[in-house]
């Protein structure tokens, strides 16, 4: 498998744990607001639409830090995207 083949697949694997950890019934607002945070720090669009859904999350501190994220995010310029799905 390609390395950037293999990037984007762990990545994805990655942010796929993370959302399901952000859905559990046990996770409290501190560990889903630390685990939103650690979304930013992965390339490609699974992660910038995890951030997208959470912005209208339930736990209103969980909505505003993602939707901060996301919009820090969609302001960055192309080529410092570089992991980015096209």
């Amino acid at each position: 498998m390609p390395s950037g083949i293999r990037t984007r697949w762990c990545a994805d694997r990655i942010t796929a744990a993370l959302a399901g950890e952000l859905a559990a019934p046990t996770a409290d607002s501190a560990t889903r607001i630390r685990i939103t945070q650690a979304l930013v720090e992965l390339t490609g669009t699974t992660a910038r639409e995890v951030l997208r859904r959470l912005a209208h999350d339930d736990d209103r501190v969980v909505a505003l830090v993602a939707s901060a994220l996301f919009r820090v995010l969609d302001e960055r310029p192309p080529e410092d995207r570089s992991g980015d799905d096209p």
